[in-house]
């Protein structure tokens, strides 16, 4: 796996977007009574995992997913992400994936993948 760090703003269109594509109608995307609580908009958090989930390389497939969500992901964020392989086999890694805000931690993925052939 060639990891390398990335950066993807969260856009108002592309919470609509996620929320129309997944059927999500939690207010706190965009009801303005909900949001006033948060201050801005969140953005759900599968949407900000669904960023690193594709399959890392041809015939790789990720096999299990741990998340921890410690803080939310506001519409108007730049989050950053960063990689570290924490164990690696000829069929099989573990990487940490941590999504940060400026140094904020908000997310952190530590994926599973196999190599399938």
């Amino acid at each position: 796996m060639n990891y390398y760090p990335k950066t993807f703003d969260i856009t108002r269109e592309l919470v609509d977007q996620w929320c129309a594509l997944t059927g999500d109608n939690n207010p706190i995307h965009r009801d303005v009574e909900e949001v006033i609580k948060y201050g801005k908009p969140v953005a759900p958090g599968f949407l900000i995992t669904s960023l690193i989930t594709h399959n890392p390389e041809p015939n790789w497939a990720v096999a299990k997913m741990n998340i921890k969500f410690s803080e939310p992901v506001y519409v108007g964020d730049t989050i950053n992400i960063r990689y570290k392989v924490l164990k690696e086999r000829s069929k099989l890694k573990v990487v940490l994936v941590e999504f940060y805000v400026e140094d904020n931690l908000k997310q952190s993925i530590e994926m599973t993948t196999v190599r399938l052939y």
